[in-house]
């Protein structure tokens, strides 16, 4: 099969690549698409079910569950807690972009918590360059027919007491679609109004889409715990079920053994009665005994009284969970020592386990990059419809360094540096002023600390002279006393 053809120019110039593809014909393009996308997937979680998990309101999950919440937001906030820079070239656009950033952050952070929580998250570029974030389950994502990976609009529903709301976005425009709802004879009637249309003068998809986890024949992504859900549920049975048995050592169960007649005793001691329903579902009467009111047990015959409590399970029960959850962090891959717990030879174990996790975080980092950058040219050709901005950039996102600088180190190299004379004044002091910020103008702070410095030393010279000239008036007057 040929896949690169050449081709001379007649005035016998250097030959020039021709692709396959011009010459066979671009009709062949989509069937390849088509053929490594049969098996798209479209299934998506079930939102509703992981954010009742990440409040602990999800029965079976009240205990278990709480660890669904801080994986979340641990890996958010290692991801981008220390923010992130966008440059372009342009010095306007960067400027714009780095006030965005600092202007959105806080809402790009909640919407990746959200996706690392819930699997997906939305946020919306509106009309003003603002961003507004929108619940996943009320969200569809639409595909191209021949390429399902190529995304073709959303349409997001908004569900009101009173009304329902459409917002229809394509590559074309806006369509909103507003529905009022209410009750006509016994029945829920919908009446809707026509569709309000706006045309898309940016013709970019305003609705970005942070998904994790997604595979590449995936339409939705998954929660960072959704392999943890199993987890969560045996932690979830194993924790109660021991609470459930120190509860009941801490209220032991009392216990009558040998009675040749138990119910006889049982009247006999009874300090009141109770109506219960029996398994035929005829109500029954049956005598209560409270020991709390009794002072004194009197057993039938052959009879003997003791309090009964299960044997310790606690060391078993916390060596279990124990597995679970270095189990949980294996899959995770979160550090215990990020979690706040301690760990033998703390500093040294931190300093072995820095390099991987610093390693996981740069993958999430680069990862999520495509979706910044994508979110930050949908706002930036947004805002160009009204500022005098360049949208012909591309934009290069980057993140602060995790591991940070060894200061000590540091300065012993800047040391070194200015007593080998090295380095000059303004970089030493533009260097310390990057750790701790104690100037606003360096150059300026330089003039004046060397002026300063000039001032000392005459100052300094004059006190010299000064003392030089005392002492020779005294010497002076030694030798005429001397004399006389």
């Amino acid at each position: 099969m040929i896949l690169f053809g050449r081709k001379r120019e007649p005035n016998g110039n250097k030959p020039v690549k021709q692709m396959a593809v011009e010459m066979i014909g671009r009709v062949a393009a989509p069937f390849v698409r088509v053929y490594t996308s049969l098996s798209v997937d479209r299934t998506r979680p079930d939102e509703r079910f992981y954010d009742r998990l990440l409040r602990s309101k999800e029965p079976g999950y009240e205990l278990g569950g709480l660890f669904a919440r801080p994986t979340a937001e641990t890996l958010a906030d290692w991801t981008l807690g220390q923010g992130f820079t966008a440059t372009s070239g342009d010095d306007a656009v960067d400027e714009r972009l780095a006030e965005f950033i600092e202007e959105h952050l806080d809402d790009i952070i909640k919407a990746y918590k959200g996706a690392l929580g819930r699997g997906n998250a939305y946020l919306v570029v509106n009309p003003d360059a603002t961003l507004t974030g929108v619940s996943p389950d009320i969200v569809e994502k639409e595909t191209d027919d021949l390429d399902p990976q190529r995304t073709t609009g959303f349409k997001i529903t908004s569900r009101l007491e009173k009304f329902i709301i459409v917002d229809h976005y394509t590559l074309k425009g806006r369509e909103v679609i507003i529905k009022q709802t209410g009750i006509v004879d016994g029945k829920v009637a919908t009446s809707a109004e026509p569709p309000i249309e706006f045309d898309n003068l940016t013709g970019r998809l305003p609705v970005i889409h942070f998904a994790e986890d997604m595979g590449e024949n995936e339409i939705y992504g998954h929660p960072v715990h959704d392999g943890l859900v199993k987890l969560f549920a045996r932690y979830d049975d194993v924790l109660n079920a021991g609470l459930d048995g120190v509860e009941i050592m801490g209220r032991p169960i009392a216990v009558a053994e040998g009675l040749e007649d138990p119910e006889q005793t049982k009247r006999a001691m009874a300090t009141g009665e109770e109506n219960v329903r029996d398994k035929d579902g005829v109500m029954q009467t049956v005598p209560v005994i409270d020991f709390q009111r009794l002072s004194m047990l009197f057993l039938g015959k052959g009879g003997s009284f003791k309090f009964a409590s299960p044997g310790s399970f606690s060391a078993d029960m916390v060596a279990l969970l124990k597995k679970l959850f270095y189990l949980m962090l294996e899959h995770i891959r979160i550090p215990e020592w990020v979690w706040g717990g301690a760990v033998q030879s703390s500093k040294a174990s931190v300093d072995a386990q820095m390099p991987a996790w610093i390693k996981v975080i740069q993958g999430r980092q680069r990862t999520l990059k495509k979706t910044l950058v994508e979110l930050l040219e949908v706002w930036l050709a947004t805002a160009a419809l009204v500022e005098p901005l360049s949208t012909n950039v591309k934009i290069a996102v980057d993140f602060p360094d995790l591991a940070g600088e060894d200061e000590s180190l540091s300065m012993q190299w800047l040391t070194l540096a200015l007593e080998n004379g090295l380095l000059t004044d303004e970089s030493a002091l533009s260097f310390i002023n990057r750790h701790v910020e104690i100037v606003e103008d360096v150059a300026a702070e330089i003039a004046k600390a060397r002026q300063e410095a000039e001032e000392k030393q005459e100052q300094f010279a004059a006190r010299v002279d000064e003392e030089l000239n005392r002492r020779e008036a005294d010497e002076d007057e030694r030798e005429a006393e001397a004399v006389a």
